[in-house]
């Protein structure tokens, strides 16, 4: 399991300030130990980072996906990379059925 703080909101809708949100799920994931997906203030830093959002300025554009997905892979990664290679690398008759 991994856990990612949402992205900030631009326009209206920041109005529903993430802040406090994010406050508390990096003090849970801390506290139990879950790896985190830090990008609230990560997207903060990027210059205009509002221009990375949709016209609704709740959505992000494909670009901010793209960047998120990244941040998300690196975490993966990072907790995960040997289940994950030894999954791909699994037989199929090792996969249990769903």
């Amino acid at each position: 399991m991994i856990v990612q703080e949402p992205h900030l909101l631009c326009s209206r809708a920041e109005k529903w300030n993430a802040a406090p949100y994010v406050a508390q799920i990096d003090s849970l994931t801390r506290d139990e130990n879950v790896p985190l997906v830090a990008q609230y203030q990560r997207i903060q830093q990027i210059k205009n980072w509002q221009t990375l959002m949709s016209p609704d300025c709740i959505h992000p554009s494909d670009a901010l996906y793209q960047i998120k997905a990244q941040d998300t892979f690196r975490v993966l990664e990072s907790h995960y990379d040997r289940q994950i290679k030894a999954a791909i690398n699994a037989s199929p008759a090792a996969v249990p059925p769903r």
